[in-house]
């Protein structure tokens, strides 16, 4: 289940650079609330920034969002990419959709021309929507009530299939033995404390598991992955059903195993997070602050900076390889080792950087701003104490199965963009400083 859920966020993220297009090189929309009418027509890609969108125009680009709720109702003719809380499509993407929230729907008049990846906590598509290629899935529940072009690749603890897939099904669903001890609706009321401002999302959780319904209909196999069998019952799609009953890795290591993971990341972070106390203190200060006061912006340009990362180091060593040899062919092998050495050792100090502030740094400020609510709202507390005690937290929540991780999946990408916001402020700043000299 984890391993399909952060295959599928990474995926989405992957998958989302390829088509993107630079920031300055858009139409950038910023408020409260942003309404496109349904007579406007913009020739061009979008960025908008919000707490509400609604898009009931046209827009004939791409179309990158980071906000609470967006309503997609006109056309879009290219990709759509962004994350929010609430995301409803009713129009036509004439291209693919990556996303990921709490709510994701598909409405009966929907129409994707290609793809569609997403990570939520409940994606669903009505009866009557249609995604012409393939769905890629993570999250609690996703329930397919349209019309799939190619194939289904789904991972979650419920899925509801009750519509038409002309190409394979692809299922990987955890039992309800696996989930037994998590409760959808706690996403909802922890997400809600970081974001006070999200909109109610009503979300109809269904019974873990798979549910196929009389009006299910699959063109290719079924290639069910679980914990637990499943009968299929009557149920025959054109192909064939491909069964594969899974180790229960998680109830297998047992809650040992599960307490000295987390165990072992609270000693690990309380080491890096003591000294970057010590030798930076402003730093998950400012960091926690950020994510805390600018969550929406943090998470949107984290996203687009991992895209890019991951996107960029693979080119990257391309290049260096191509440009080894070319500098080899040139100096007839006497730069070879010294481009090589000195290109390798940048990408992998920047692999280490990128990996510090998702995984280290961004938990770290979240910590701390946990600790430091709780035990030190006037600022005079020990800094120390309340890093611990917003690590010890931390880790509860992290141990909380599926939850746990989507959280952990959030931290990171915030974190980097709040690092990224912070780096922009201080620099902005000491323009400002150099040119009143």
């Amino acid at each position: 289940m984890k391993r399909l859920l952060t295959v599928g966020t990474m995926l989405s993220l992957l998958l989302l650079l390829l088509v993107a297009t630079p920031v300055s090189a858009v139409t950038s929309l910023e408020g409260d609330t942003i309404i496109i009418e349904a007579d406007e027509v913009i020739d061009d890609d979008v960025f908008i920034g919000a707490n509400r969108i609604e898009v009931n125009g046209t827009i004939n680009g791409d179309l990158m969002f980071g906000a609470n709720e967006i309503v997609i109702n006109g056309d879009v003719n290219g990709n759509v990419f962004g994350g929010g809380a609430l995301i409803t499509v009713n129009g036509d993407i004439d291209g693919s959709m990556f996303t990921g929230g709490q709510l994701i729907k598909f409405g009966p008049e929907s129409s994707v021309a290609g793809s569609v990846y997403g990570v939520g906590n409940s994606i669903e598509f009505a009866s009557g929507s249609a995604v012409a290629r393939s769905i890629y899935g993570s999250g609690f529940q996703i329930l397919l009530n349209g019309q799939v072009g190619r194939d289904v690749n789904v991972g979650g603890s419920a899925v509801a299939l009750n519509g038409t897939i002309l190409g394979d099904a692809n299922l990987n669903v955890a039992s309800a033995e696996d989930v037994s001890d998590f409760d959808p609706e706690q996403m909802e009321e922890i997400m809600r404390r970081f974001n006070p401002n999200m909109p109610d999302l009503d979300i109809d959780y269904i019974t873990p598991g798979v549910t196929i319904g009389d009006e299910s209909s699959v063109g290719g196999d079924i290639n069910y992955s679980s914990t637990n069998q499943f009968d299929f019952g009557g149920f025959e799609p054109e192909g064939s059903i491909n069964v594969e009953v899974t180790a229960d890795t998680a109830r297998g290591s047992g809650l040992w195993g599960r307490i000295t993971a987390r165990l072992g990341e609270f000693i690990a972070l309380a080491i890096i997070g003591s000294l970057l106390l010590w030798l930076w203190p402003q730093l998950p200060k400012t960091v926690g602050r950020t994510m805390r006061e600018r969550f929406l912006p943090s998470a949107g340009w984290g996203a687009l900076s991992s895209i890019v990362f991951m996107i960029a180091i693979p080119i990257a060593i391309l290049l260096l390889i191509l440009f080894t040899l070319l500098t080899g062919i040139i100096s007839f092998g006497q730069l070879a080792g010294t481009v090589l050495s000195f290109g390798g050792l940048g990408l992998f100090a920047a692999m280490v950087a990128f990996g510090f502030i998702a995984f280290s740094v961004s938990k770290i400020a979240v910590s701390t701003l946990i600790g430091n609510e709780l035990i030190n709202r006037g600022g005079s507390g020990n800094p120390y104490v309340a890093l611990l005690v917003g690590l010890f937290i931390y880790q509860i929540i992290r141990a909380i199965p599926v939850l746990g991780f989507v959280i952990a999946v959030i931290v990171g990408i915030a974190g980097v963009g709040a690092c990224i916001i912070w780096l922009r402020n201080r620099n902005q700043q000491g323009q400002a400083m150099e040119a009143a000299v």
